[in-house]
């Protein structure tokens, strides 16, 4: 039987290229940018790729193999993979909550950048006057008794235009139709992006990650060459350079904090690499593939934290104030927040147009931006057609039918009342449901799916068995993500201040969440009675039909050339007795 054929492959990656540019697409995207070049700047460049290598070692390729291997095994994406343990197919539906509502704050952040793509420099005048000489500005706020004060232009816009922050942040308010208008253009193109399945997004995504790389790199070559740039290099490299300081990364929360942003990051718990997986050839070099994503991830984030050191010594430079004011800016309301405030300054230094810089920044974080969440759409979607095929028919009514489920939820983030909400997603997405989702499903493959028979399947799917390295790092793996997991939730429940507000959300999206997965477990257990069989792999797990005879003669062969292995040492040692 052609594999082909099988009910299986619903769809697929046509082109070999489009798989691995999907991988750096997902690993490459706006998370690591807005969360992990500032910690590289608090912590020092040496302490943050010393701690990060370990972390990739030991969980981020080990998670990052169990994310591909087993969907690319089976050829079954974010929920349907799960059947090796019928009992926690929840952990699936849980994800595709998980995505769904992590995307409507991801697409949030895009339309900000899509804004600012569009926003000229030049209109920061509107907003206060300003002495461009030392940069300062105070902004009447006729909502609120006292006056709010802001450093520079670049804060004005931010804070006054784009956020409309104000002191009540409980009420909803009326939503800021400028960045309205910018979520709807966002999801249009995401729309187009999956108008046709997988067909538009091959033929996208090249474009938009080419497009985004040229225009870093140019980015890139002009400020390492503008004044000031290299200073901010040196101040990486040399900062925290001693006998009292280069052991920083051994303190317990910088281990944790570089372990939840690399989770953020590679989106290892969202189900996009299962979504990718499942879509790709049977006997794709998984090993490779989980080696180079998560060095993309870390070259990702080196380079732009190059970048972002590079306009902190350009700001140095032109304005006479240390680095340090700019990393440790108490005004700042939310980590994110020197995307919008500190760059924009440093622009305006780079020669010619800051405008035209302004666009090459903004537009190359955007199309990162989309490529990630076209992808998220499309885990989302695979789903519908991997769950019910029939609906394959209909894929342009299920695009367009949850770009607008998603435009309509993320009207709610462009209000005041948005503004808190979307942070308090991110931080509980960062702190708790990643990790804690990512240890559910180590366990689950290191303990009922059993390593020995995961080695097994890797054995077959690549042709080669796995080298050490791998059974031991997925054992390190089961050891330590769990502890770092626990220490992680403690944390957040024991130090985060909560007010009503931030209870009530948790609650909700906790139970949106994570009540797929005992719900699930009671379905199989009322459906199925016996415990035994919904601990076992489904009857249709596993490779497709075409590929189950395949498996039987490697397994017979195998076993023909381990005897025949065995045997010539046995008489090479007899010989030798002799």
């Amino acid at each position: 039987m052609d594999p082909s054929k099988d009910k299986s492959f619903i769809l697929k990656w046509k082109y070999p290229t489009s798989y691995i540019l999907a991988l750096l697409s997902w690993t490459t995207g706006l998370s690591n940018i807005f969360h992990n070049p500032k910690l590289l700047l608090e912590i020092g460049l040496f302490n943050y790729l010393l701690v990060q290598s370990l972390i990739i070692v030991i969980i981020g390729i080990p998670m990052t193999l169990i994310e591909l291997a087993i969907s690319q095994y089976s050829l079954k994406s974010v929920v349907k993979c799960w059947d090796f343990c019928p009992f926690f197919r929840g952990i699936g539906y849980g994800k595709i909550i998980l995505i769904i509502i992590f995307q409507v704050y991801y697409n949030v952040l895009n339309s900000y950048i899509l804004f600012y793509c569009y926003s000229s420099i030049q209109d920061y005048n509107l907003f206060c006057n300003s002495d461009k000489s030392n940069h300062t500005c105070v902004l009447k706020n006729d909502n609120s008794v006292e006056n709010v004060k802001y450093t520079t232009n670049s804060e004005t816009f931010w804070y006054a235009e784009v956020l409309q922050t104000e002191d009540n942040l409980n009420i909803l308010g009326q939503p800021n139709w400028k960045l309205m208008v910018s979520l709807c253009g966002h999801m249009l193109l995401i729309f187009i992006f999956n108008l046709k399945r997988t067909d538009f997004l091959e033929a996208l995504l090249p474009l938009s990650y080419n497009i985004s790389i040229l225009e870093f790199a140019i980015l890139f070559c002009i400020a390492n060459a503008t004044s000031g740039g290299l200073e901010g290099i040196k101040y990486a490299i040399f900062r925290n350079v001693d006998l009292n300081s280069i052991f920083v990364w051994k303190k317990e929360e910088i281990i944790l904090q570089v372990f939840q942003n690399h989770l953020y990051s590679m989106g290892l718990a969202l189900g996009g690499f299962s979504n990718i997986a499942a879509l790709g050839a049977f006997r794709k070099p998984v090993f490779a593939m989980a080696v180079w994503a998560n060095l993309a991830n870390l070259g990702n984030t080196f380079l732009y934290s190059i970048l972002l050191i590079n306009f902190y010594g350009i700001l140095q430079f032109n304005t006479k104030t240390k680095i340090e004011s700019f990393i440790k800016y108490n005004n700042f309301k939310y980590e994110f927040d020197y995307i919008f405030t500190v760059i924009p300054n440093a622009l305006q230094y780079l020669p010619g147009s800051t405008k035209a810089w302004m666009v090459i920044f903004y537009s190359s974080l955007y199309l990162k931006g989309l490529s990630t969440s076209s992808l998220m759409t499309s885990t989302v979607l695979n789903v519908i057609y991997e769950e019910n095929p029939k609906q394959l028919k209909h894929s342009k009514f299920w695009s367009i039918l949850f770009c607008i489920l998603i435009t309509l939820l993320g009207c709610l983030f462009h209000t005041r009342f948005g503004l808190k909400a979307g942070q308090f997603i991110g931080k509980i997405t960062l702190e708790v449901l990643l990790p804690l989702i990512l240890s559910l499903k180590v366990i689950t493959v290191m303990f009922i799916y059993g390593l020995l028979r995961f080695m097994k399947d890797l054995h077959f799917m690549l042709g080669t068995y796995p080298t050490t390295y791998w059974p031991l790092s997925l054992i390190f793996s089961t050891i330590i993500t769990p502890i770092l997991t626990s220490i992680s939730l403690v944390t957040y429940f024991k130090y985060t201040p909560m007010d009503e507000f931030d209870i009530i959300l948790l609650k909700a999206i906790l139970s949106l969440v994570l009540v797929w997965i005992p719900f699930m477990g009671m379905v199989r257990i009322i459906r199925k009675v016996k415990l035994k069989l919904i601990f076992r792999s489904a009857r249709n797990w596993g490779p497709a039909n075409g590929l189950k005879i395949s498996r039987k003669m490697f397994e017979e062969q195998h076993s023909v050339e381990e005897f025949l292995y065995e045997k010539y040492l046995l008489e090479s040692k007899l010989e030798k007795y002799e």
